[in-house]
């Protein structure tokens, strides 16, 4: 059993296949990576103002003037 396993990994089949394979999970891992450069935003930034300790009005006031949404979240109804 061990001869004929050895005899087949040393195959040039074997090989073959082996090597279409790495090629096959190279091209595949590239494109991965090439298309979440580019469906990620990649390198864009938004800064957003510290809004700590200010009334809603206050703060709909300034994320309207960034062209920012306003989401507020209760932390009673929060459910992770």
């Amino acid at each position: 059993m061990n001869r004929s396993l050895i005899q087949f990994i040393k195959s040039k089949i074997f090989l073959k296949q082996l090597l279409f394979a790495f090629i096959g999970l190279t091209i595949f891992i590239f494109i991965v990576i090439k298309w979440l450069n580019i469906s990620t935003n990649h390198n864009q930034k938004i800064e957003v103002p510290s809004l700590e300790k200010m009334g809603l009005e206050e703060v709909e006031k300034i994320l309207n003037e960034l062209d920012l949404n306003l989401i507020v979240i209760d932390s009673a109804s929060y459910n992770p």
